[in-house]
């Protein structure tokens, strides 16, 4: 066979035991998430803990915490994984619609409060973020900048997405 018969057959080639390969990249995905999360914890000393609700075999709601202490680095805003989370878990309602002002409602909301509180619904869909820093300047800009001769810093974020009633 040559290399033009080759590149002319519209086969695919034919692939044996196809779980396998299936398995292979669930236990990669799993290895380099453990890889990933043990980095955070041991390296950087995050505290995550990521918690969801599940009610009859349907999503309820979903949250997460970051937590660092002592750590005199620039602090960025969580403001993207909170908006990927909220419109993934809000735009999945049946009450959005395809043309719906609902996500530039909950980005604005996400955006206009950056290292603050906040809690407001959308849709049948609570939004709720507690943050609190110390030894911390927020820049306005969606960095924190730690204070100059400071002892203990200390920042936390705990937001959660559920359904109302």
């Amino acid at each position: 066979m040559t290399i033009k018969e080759i590149e002319l057959t519209p086969q695919l080639p034919q692939v044996f035991y196809p779980w396998r390969r299936f398995l292979a990249r669930a236990l990669e995905l799993s290895l380099y998430s453990t890889l990933w999360s043990t980095t955070l914890i041991f390296a950087f000393h995050v505290n995550i803990a990521s918690r969801s609700s599940i009610e009859n075999g349907y999503l309820k709601g979903v949250s997460f915490v970051v937590e660092l202490q002592n750590q005199k680095d620039l602090l960025g805003s969580y403001d993207n994984q909170i908006i990927l989370i909220s419109l993934s878990y809000a735009c999945a309602q049946e009450e959005i619609g395809l043309f719906s002002n609902a996500p530039k409602r909950i980005i604005d909301n996400i955006i206009q409060n950056t290292f603050k509180d906040y809690n407001f619904t959308e849709s049948g869909v609570e939004f709720t973020c507690q943050t609190e820093y110390s030894e911390y300047i927020d820049s306005y800009s969606g960095i924190l900048i730690p204070k100059e001769n400071a002892e203990q810093y200390y920042f936390k974020i705990e937001y959660t997405v559920d359904n109302v009633g």
